[in-house]
C-alpha cells in the first residue's frame, strides 16, 4: 500500500512538472530578426520559426536553408513570429514554416503565426518539422492546416536532435548532419520549383 502510494505521489509530481515545462517551451521566444540578402535577387523569401528556449536547432536549420535560398536567387529573411511585420509579408516568393515539436503536436507560435496569416491561397509554402525524435504527427498536423488553407505545400521535412538524422552518419555530430541535410533537403526543394 505505501509502494502505490509512493507511486501515485512521483505520477503527480511528475504531471506537474511536465506541465510546467510544457508552460515554459510553449510561450514566445525571443524576437528573432536576421537577414540573408543578396544585391542581385530577385524573389523574397520569409522563414518563420519561434527560438526554442533550450536548443536552437531551429535557427541552424533555417540558417542553412536560407543559405540553399540565396543560391536560388533569394533574399532570405529569418524572422521569429513577434518580428514578422505587415511590410515582409508583402511579396513573397516562399514561405518557409519551421516548427518545433512539443507534446507530439506543433508549437504555438507557428501555428498562430500560420491561423493568422494574411492571404494563403496558393503561397509556395515548405515545412520543417523539428524535435528530438518523435515528430510524426507534429508534422501531419501542420501540413494539415496548410493544406486546408489552400496553401502550396512544396516540401515538408523533419530534423531531429537527439533521434539521427542519418543513421549512416552516427559518427558525425548529429546538428552538423542536421544543418548539411537542410541545405542539400533545400537545393533539392528550390531546384524542382524555381529553376526554369
Amino acid at each position: 500500500m505505501q509502494l502505490l502510494k509512493w507511486l501515485l505521489a512521483g505520477l503527480v509530481l511528475l504531471s506537474v512538472i511536465w506541465y510546467l515545462l510544457t508552460l515554459y517551451v510553449q510561450r514566445p521566444g525571443q524576437a528573432f530578426s536576421k537577414d540573408l540578402s543578396k544585391k542581385s535577387a530577385e524573389k523574397k523569401a520569409l522563414l518563420v520559426f519561434d527560438p526554442d528556449p533550450f536548443f536552437n536547432l531551429d535557427e541552424i536549420v533555417c540558417t542553412s536553408f536560407a543559405h540553399a535560398l540565396n543560391e536560388f536567387n533569394f533574399n532570405a529573411h529569418l524572422r521569429s513570429p513577434s518580428s514578422v511585420n505587415t511590410s515582409l509579408l508583402e511579396g513573397i516568393d516562399l514561405l518557409v514554416l519551421c516548427s518545433n515539436t512539443y507534446n507530439w503536436a506543433p508549437d504555438n507560435g507557428i501555428r498562430s503565426f500560420w491561423e493568422n496569416y494574411p492571404n494563403p491561397e496558393g503561397q509556395k509554402t515548405v515545412l520543417i518539422t523539428l524535435g528530438g525524435g518523435s515528430t510524426a504527427r507534429s508534422r501531419r498536423l501542420m501540413e494539415k492546416a496548410i493544406v486546408l488553407k489552400n496553401a502550396d505545400l512544396i516540401g515538408s521535412e523533419e530534423f531531429w536532435a537527439w533521434k539521427p538524422n542519418d543513421e549512416e552518419r552516427m559518427d558525425e555530430k548529429n546538428i552538423d548532419v542536421a544543418r548539411e541535410m537542410a541545405y542539400e533537403w533545400a537545393s533539392t526543394v528550390l531546384d524542382k520549383q524555381f529553376t526554369d
